[in-house]
């Protein structure tokens, strides 16, 4: 298992991270694949989106799969949030859905 991302890598983690009006961008290469995830959030809607590019590097054939966690707070402490936040499934486009009761 690794990680793109400079959490929870360490102090001692590679990890470039450029930050923009609106966006975050993730840059790290280990073990032969190049990682890049850019984190943004549109003016026009209310959505955090992630996009995850990995390239191999090697010669060899590499099999992933790819997985996020997300800690949902929706609000200041994060010991309450789960008495306070609902998620669903959106049938018609598989989004996750996520509000603060």
């Amino acid at each position: 298992m690794w990680t793109p991302t400079p959490l929870p890598r360490g102090p001692r983690a590679t990890v470039t991270d450029r930050h923009g009006q609106g966006y975050t961008r993730y840059t790290h290469v280990s073990r032969d694949l190049d990682q890049d995830v850019l984190v943004l959030v549109p003016r026009e809607d209310a959505v955090k989106l992630v996009y995850l590019t990995v390239r191999n590097g090697s010669e060899r054939t590499r099999h992933l799969s790819a997985t996020f966690y997300a800690e949902w707070v929706l609000g200041s402490l994060r010991e309450l949030a789960p008495l306070q936040v609902v998620s669903e499934r959106d049938p018609h486009t598989g989004a996750i859905l996520v509000r603060n009761a």
